[in-house]
């Protein structure tokens, strides 16, 4: 499904270069999915907008938990973690812009609005931050 999203997505926008760096993460994607399809549209943490690149960094760096059912109870149980990113207390405007770029494209991907207007917001909303 990620690959014909990801196709859909270089059909429709030919000279827009979808490398590691701009294509968003898995978990990103998953959530924006998610909440197109309800339309219900919720906040998605700054923490949580990770690139493809950067949720595969995350993702290989951690070590994998393997849980012992046999010695455990189901309340005890832990999960990995979520991939995030460390964020500065203050943001620049070519980190803003990044993270709010990274979020215009996966509603693009997703179809859920067109990627110029989506780019000319976030264009809009880091330079009024700045």
């Amino acid at each position: 499904m990620l690959r014909q999203m990801r196709l859909d997505f270089e059909t429709a926008y030919p000279s827009e270069l979808l490398d590691p760096n701009s294509m968003p993460g898995a978990r990103l994607l998953a959530l924006t999915a998610h909440q197109l399809k309800k339309r219900e549209w919720k906040w998605i943490p700054w923490t949580m907008r990770l690139s493809q690149s950067q949720h595969e960094l995350h993702v290989s760096n951690c070590p994998k938990k393997l849980a012992k059912l046999e010695s455990i109870q189901m309340t005890e149980l832990l999960l990995d973690e979520v991939p995030s990113r460390d964020l500065p207390s203050q943001m620049g405007i070519a980190q803003l812009t990044q993270v709010l770029m990274l979020q215009a494209f996966a509603i693009a991907v997703c179809k859920g609005a067109h990627l110029h207007v989506l780019k000319t917001y976030g264009q809009s909303r880091s330079y009024a931050q700045a």
